[in-house]
């Protein structure tokens, strides 16, 4: 149980917020 909450805790910040001019094929 710990470690899924730890992986739904690191999952989300992992990657920088991409805007939608800076997704190709958006």
């Amino acid at each position: 149980m710990a470690r899924n909450a730890n992986a739904g805790a690191i999952a989300p910040p992992v990657h920088p917020p991409q805007d939608p001019s800076q997704i190709p094929g958006n």
